[in-house]
């Protein structure tokens, strides 16, 4: 690099900064999907820590971003910055590093390629699915299930079906999927049978046809009403024993209720998708 000096500034200090970067780039995507749902609008950080005086911390953010419509993203960092960790932003999930990502903690950037620093979702849900009949909820038979991330090809059911299908079986009229991806999911019923191991024509007819009945549920945020209850435990102080603090407990203890209320009046609403055939 060449540096220009003003002959009249002579026995004044001269700062250079290199502000050269590169680009530090990768994509982020949903696990468990062969890296076939990739995620748009995510925010991405670069974070280093700086140490003052040895002992405490300080975090300074280098660069945000976005992930793309593909699920790519790519940030300029300037040479000479420590990436210490990568912090991902989207609906409060969690995310570490894929399988093959390149991404280590305290990356020293220098000129070169910075790619592949590739991070999944590992965020999960639980989801209730009603196969009933009528609203008296009669058991119609033995189900199966099927599911999908909306928006990508991962598990998705096609004609002919080349690809084999992810699905779950069903022998109850309600049946709760615990670890199912956090994401907006569409829901079917791809088939159902008799004790037999027959298929039910005019039931399956109902929920496949020639336009298949699907349900769309959203589940990135239902996790909310877990993290709030979580809190209000967490600010609860066992040792408090002296006078006032009864009060208070109670109060703790009536919001704690309501919280788990919630909670559970979500599982049943939000959490939940119904088939129901009244034929």
């Amino acid at each position: 690099h060449l540096v220009y000096l003003n002959h009249l500034n002579f026995k004044k200090p001269v700062e250079v900064y290199d502000d050269t970067n590169v680009p530090f780039s990768g994509k982020v995507f949903v696990a468990d999907t062969d890296k076939r749902c990739m995620m748009p609008n995510v925010e991405v950080c670069l974070t280093q820590e700086r140490k003052i005086g040895g002992v405490a911390r300080t975090n300074e953010t280098l660069v945000c971003g976005v992930t793309g419509p593909d699920g790519t993203y790519s940030l300029p960092v300037v040479i000479g910055s420590r990436v210490d960790y990568v912090d991902l932003q989207y609906h409060g999930h969690h995310f570490r590093p894929s399988l093959e990502s390149e991404f280590r903690a305290g990356m020293v950037i220098e000129d070169g390629y910075f790619g592949n620093n590739d991070f999944m979702d590992v965020e999960k849900a639980h989801v209730t699915v009603d196969i009933v009949g009528g609203l008296c909820n009669k058991l119609l038979g033995m189900s199966t299930v099927h599911m999908k991330v909306v928006g990508c090809d991962w598990n998705e059911i096609t004609v002919p079906q080349n690809v084999p299908l992810e699905t779950f079986s069903q022998n109850g009229p309600t049946k709760i999927y615990n670890n199912v991806p956090a994401h907006l999911l569409e829901i079917q019923v791809y088939d159902i049978e008799n004790s037999d191991g027959k298929r039910i024509d005019h039931i399956f007819n109902f929920f496949q046809g020639t336009q298949p009945l699907v349900r769309t549920i959203d589940l990135r945020n239902t996790n909310a009403a877990d993290e709030a209850i979580e809190k209000v435990e967490e600010s609860e102080n066992p040792t408090n024993t002296s006078k006032g603090i009864a009060e208070e407990d109670e109060l703790k203890g009536d919001t704690a209720e309501s919280l788990a209320t919630i909670k559970e009046e979500e599982d049943k609403g939000m959490n939940l998708v119904r088939f129901q055939y009244d034929g």
